[in-house]
């Protein structure tokens, strides 16, 4: 089953405020005897990794949702939701990077929430796709986004599509927003199918024995493939939103 890792840059991590009991972040206060409104928890994660420096945490977030639809209980019809997610976050001080595995949706919320924390000061970052795609040998999927026209995304599969007519059409009208591929590693010679998006997520596409093994691939893509070709955006509400399926 896919899982992504949205990399983000977080220096400094105060832990000290979640240490011995649950944060719990609130956009507003509630009067008593009223339902409160979205909110987030941050807590250390009973099941840590042990990798490196890593510090895990588990994020309950919150956050409201524009849906149509009506109650179970009394047929009450609503256009607005709480919604819920839960997000696995892996903190390397020594690095300075927040990894996010976890619903699309749900991370690129408590991103644009969360970036102007003061014990986390979350930045997200934006890769060069067009730079990412000249260094891989072979593109299997790709994701453009069109500024202009009556078509803003268009999607293409299968092998070798790099050399086709429509990529090249596609590629000099339109923006990358992700790249499928097989990625090598060189440190044992297995072929990995890795999906890359815009917005600094790495989408693994095979089964992984461990979150320890995942994080070290995740790290050795960033190391090989993304460092040298991405840039730090300091306010995460501006960052673009990629075009892909949700992935978990």
């Amino acid at each position: 089953m896919p899982k992504s890792y949205k990399i983000t840059i977080v220096e400094e991590l105060s832990v000290g405020a979640f240490e011995e009991k649950d944060l719990l972040l609130t956009k507003q206060s509630s009067l008593p005897g009223l339902n409160p409104g979205p909110q987030t928890k941050i807590r250390r994660a009973q099941s840590p990794v042990t990798f490196g420096d890593f510090t895990s945490l588990e994020i309950e977030h919150e956050y409201p949702m524009f849906v149509s639809g009506r109650t179970f209980e009394d047929g009450r019809p609503f256009n607005k939701i709480i919604a819920k997610g839960d997000i696995r976050g892996y903190h390397s001080q020594e690095r300075g990077l927040l990894l996010l595995q976890g619903k699309k949706s749900d991370i690129l919320d408590f991103c644009r929430q969360t970036g102007s924390l003061q014990f986390m000061p979350l930045r997200t970052i934006e890769i060069d796709m067009k730079g990412l795609q000249e260094k891989l040998p072979e593109i299997r999927g790709v994701w453009f986004r069109f500024k202009s026209g009556f078509i803003r995304a268009k999607g293409y599969m299968g092998q070798s599509i790099q050399d086709t007519a429509d990529y090249c059409d596609a590629k000099a009208e339109g923006d990358i927003s992700t790249l499928s591929f097989y990625f090598e590693d060189d440190r044992d010679g297995c072929r990995h199918p890795v999906m890359i998006t815009e917005d600094g997520t790495v989408v693994l596409q095979r089964n992984y024995t461990s979150r320890e093994e995942e994080i070290d691939f995740v790290l050795h893509v960033k190391q090989t493939l993304l460092d040298g070709l991405f840039q730090v955006l300091e306010d995460p509400a501006k960052a673009k939103t990629h075009i892909a399926p949700e992935i978990s």
